[in-house]
């Protein structure tokens, strides 16, 4: 591999003020959000709006959802996903992705560990006490802590050149700059990809998280450029 692309996704590292991230570990809050609300969840994250308004916490971190700048899907299209979602098997898997695949840890400097780090596992049900905390789960104690759930690879590197595109709503979550062509720093989140990726290069694009259907001209013209070494 010379070239790598990453289109608003992450390494190991979640930020905290990405919610889902917690909620999804909280059972049984979404197997009953998913229940009740799955053509709902369908239509907002897809268009920002349902008929049907979503709950906020504890229930579910949904009830935020705006709406894409450019419109993109079709009546047709948001009758394929919500078509599709609405088999409970679809919810056990959406669940489990998260719930089961995100092994959120603490990371600690110390000396006399490899690589100078140690790790200290929270397993889903520590990681629901946070997200059912009285005050929210933003004011528990470990709210500011950026879990890590992949912390074996931390001291991994990949040194050719990669471009990392991210959404106007993943600058909102992370911090990230703006600027189209500045590679954001300045927490957890954002230096995993110059950790990772020494030879990185960042693009901001006006859009959500569905940036290569809302906006497809920016993002093919971003990984021409990029793939024909103009980045």
């Amino acid at each position: 591999m010379t070239r790598l692309a990453l289109l608003d996704t992450l390494c190991t590292v979640w930020p905290p003020l990405a919610q889902h991230g917690y909620w999804f570990k909280a059972e049984p809050y979404p197997e009953e959000f998913f229940k009740k609300y799955h053509r709902a969840f369908i239509e907002t994250v897809i268009t920002g709006k349902s008929a049907t308004r979503m709950p906020g916490r504890p229930e579910s971190p949904w009830d935020y959802m705006p709406a894409p700048i450019r419109s993109w899907a079709s009546a047709d299209d948001v009758e394929h996903y919500a078509r599709a979602f609405a088999d409970p098997a679809s919810h056990a898997h959406a669940i489990s992705y998260y719930r089961d695949a995100l092994p959120f840890h603490t990371v600690h400097e110390d000396s006399s560990a490899a690589h100078g780090e140690r790790f200290e596992y929270l397993g889903p049900r520590k990681i629901a006490e946070m997200w059912l905390h009285p005050g929210g789960y933003d004011k528990h104690p470990l709210f500011s802590s950026f879990m890590d759930f992949g912390p074996e690879d931390r001291h991994k590197r990949f040194t050719p050149p990669v471009l990392w595109m991210y959404a106007h709503a993943t600058s909102v979550v992370t911090g990230a700059s703006r600027s189209s062509d500045v590679v954001p720093r300045g927490n957890a989140f954002l230096d995993q990809f110059s950790r990772y990726f020494p030879d990185l290069r960042a693009r901001s694009v006006n859009a959500g998280h569905f940036f290569p259907e809302e906006d497809p001209g920016s993002t093919n013209r971003a990984l021409i450029d990029f793939l024909k070494a103009r980045i």
